[in-house]
């Protein structure tokens, strides 16, 4: 075989596996949104917010144990639901500090969208306060009309003490 011959097939190669990963596989932005506090629900959870009613109740319900100078409430953002959706997970009510959910990536597939998640949980060098905590992750995505799945893998923060910085 020629090495022009050699070449060409090796882009053509190329080209079809680049373009065909990227029509199966499209990556999802998404945006964290910070709520005043954690949503109390007991047990792991994921909702999905479509409207801008379901959002401000939603974050509202988060300040129902909290009191606030009338001025000083936080107010929920206007957010655009004719293009995007919210999408809330919870871990459920965790004892010690140091317990998070943090959403790694979305994906869209042509039938499904991933969203990865990862549970950090405190480490045996870790410190933890005696508290109950929700730990919860609230993200704007993309409105997509695929179903959704929550992928979630775990791992433990190591809590260096006692590290010496030079």
């Amino acid at each position: 075989m020629t090495s022009k011959l050699r070449k060409d097939l090796l882009l053509f190669l190329v080209f079809t596996f680049v373009t065909g990963a990227a029509h199966s596989v499209d990556g999802f932005s998404h945006t964290v949104l910070l709520l005043p506090d954690n949503p109390k629900i007991e047990q792991p959870w994921t909702r999905m917010i479509k409207t801008q009613e379901e959002w401000e109740s939603f974050y509202y319900a988060t300040t129902a144990h909290m009191s606030f100078v009338q001025s000083e409430a936080p107010v929920a953002p206007k957010l655009d639901f004719k293009n995007y959706r919210v999408l809330g997970i919870g871990l459920g009510r965790k004892y010690g500090s140091g317990h998070v959910v943090l959403v790694r990536t979305v994906e869209k597939h042509d039938d499904m969208i991933n969203i990865y998640v990862n549970e950090i949980n405190p480490g045996p060098r870790c410190k933890s306060i005696p508290v109950v905590n929700y730990p919860a992750a609230v993200i704007l995505v993309k409105k997509f009309d695929v179903p959704m799945r929550v992928i979630a893998s775990t791992s433990r923060s190591e809590c260096f003490v006692g590290v010496k910085r030079f």
